[in-house]
C-alpha cells in the first residue's frame, strides 16, 4: 500500500544467506515498517538480528529475497541502475560498525571506485587514476 505521507514504506522484507549447499539462515524474517517524511528511524537490536541487512537491502545494496521496499512512492525493485544512483544519492544509513558499511565481496579498488561510478565520472581510466592515487596516498 502506497501512502504519499510516508517517505520509505518496507513490507515483508525477508533476506536469507545461504550456509552452504543445502542450507541457509534467515537474516531478517517479514519485516514491515514505513518511515514519515521529516521522521527519523533507528533499527535497535541484538548484533546478527539483521539490523544491517535491513539497511542493505532499503538501498539495494543486496537483494532482499521477497517483500517491496517503497522510497518515495516508487517501488525500488523495479528502477534502473541509473535511477537507483539517483535514489541513493537521497538517501542515508549511518551503520553502527563502518566496517559493515565495506562490501566484503569487493576489493579495495571497487570499493573506492564506486562512489566515482555514482557521481558519473563515466571515464575508466580516469576511474582508475584517482582510484590508484587514493591508495597510494
Amino acid at each position: 500500500m502506497r501512502n504519499d505521507n510516508h517517505i520509505l514504506q518496507v513490507e515483508k522484507l525477508t533476506k536469507t544467506y545461504p550456509i552452504n549447499k543445502n542450507s541457509s539462515i534467515v537474516a531478517v524474517n517479514n519485516i514491515s515498517f514505513h518511515i514519515k517524511k521529516c521522521e527519523t528511524l533507528g533499527l535497535v537490536g541484538e548484533s546478527g538480528s539483521g539490523k544491517t541487512t535491513v539497511g542493505r537491502c532499503v538501498l539495494r545494496l543486496i537483494e532482499p529475497d521477497s517483500g517491496k521496499i517503497i522510497f518515495s512512492n516508487i517501488d525500488i525493485s523495479t528502477i534502473s541502475d541509473k535511477d537507483l544512483r539517483s535514489l541513493r544519492q537521497k538517501a542515508t544509513i549511518v551503520f553502527q560498525d563502518s566496517g559493515e558499511s565495506l562490501n566484503p565481496v569487493h576489493t579495495v579498488f571497487q570499493i573506492i571506485e564506486e562512489p566515482l561510478i555514482i557521481k558519473r565520472i563515466d571515464n575508466k581510466n580516469r576511474r582508475r587514476e584517482i582510484v590508484l592515487s587514493t591508495i597510494k596516498s
